[in-house]
């Protein structure tokens, strides 16, 4: 089939102007399996159909991303993530270094060619030990449309750390719809119920200088949780 010519009126990147439609369609019909396929786990990673019978490498940008436990020294690299995933709020370096060290077992990063491109933090509450507290999920612009946060959560879920845990549990402004689609797709992936309350008030909790957050909850969870992505993510 001829490919349709288009015409370069616009730099790459910019997808609102009308003649970058057809480059579009193209691009899905040739290369959709490049930018959608994100397979399971980075260790069993085989390379799609399409890949194998063509002889070509699988994409590299799935297959060199580690999950990893976080150390001291990625606490700046963590802070500067953060503050780059709006409407994140940006934390002291210091609770970064703590969650880095004192939580480590409960938080992760997701690292690529020495970059860090992904951070989840999270911790088991005391009040409540059988939930996972998920705080705050970071993905850098460029490792977007991967599943790569769903990943790191079911990367943590799968860790000793999280043994014995029921229920996850997170909180998430109403505007936040990226939030919002994460949780929701992971309770439809996990085959759990997501229930949704209002935790801390604007005006109650935040003096109104913070929208209302509500807390999400996605249970009971599997049974049988996820298997850790890489066995090399447990270690020190």
């Amino acid at each position: 089939m001829k490919r349709p010519r288009v015409e370069n009126r616009a730099t790459c990147g910019i997808c609102r102007a009308a003649p970058f439609d057809g480059l579009i369609r193209i691009r899905r019909k040739y290369f959709g399996r490049l930018i959608i396929f994100d397979p399971p786990s980075d260790a069993a990673y085989s390379p799609p159909r399409k890949f194998a019978r063509q002889g070509r490498s699988a994409p590299a940008q799935t297959a060199q991303t580690k999950l990893r436990l976080p150390t001291a020294d990625d606490g700046p690299s963590v802070t500067r993530l953060i503050a780059s995933c709006p409407p994140l709020d940006v934390n002291s370096a210091y609770c970064n270094l703590l969650q880095c060290t004192h939580f480590a077992q409960s938080c992760i990063i997701a690292e690529r060619a020495g970059t860090i491109t992904g951070w989840v933090s999270s911790y088991r509450p005391p009040s409540e030990p059988d939930s996972f507290f998920v705080w705050q999920v970071a993905v850098a612009p460029e490792a977007r449309g991967q599943r790569l946060a769903a990943r790191m959560i079911e990367a943590l879920l799968a860790r000793p750390a999280a043994e014995g845990v029921t229920a996850l549990i997170t909180t998430v402004t109403n505007d936040n719809r990226a939030s919002w689609s994460l949780f929701e797709g992971l309770a439809s992936r996990w085959g759990a119920s997501l229930s949704k309350s209002p935790l801390f008030h604007q005006d109650t909790h935040f003096a109104g200088a913070h929208a209302t957050e509500w807390l999400a909850r996605i249970g009971p969870l599997p049974r049988t949780a996820p298997q850790p992505i890489d066995q090399g993510e447990l270690a020190t």
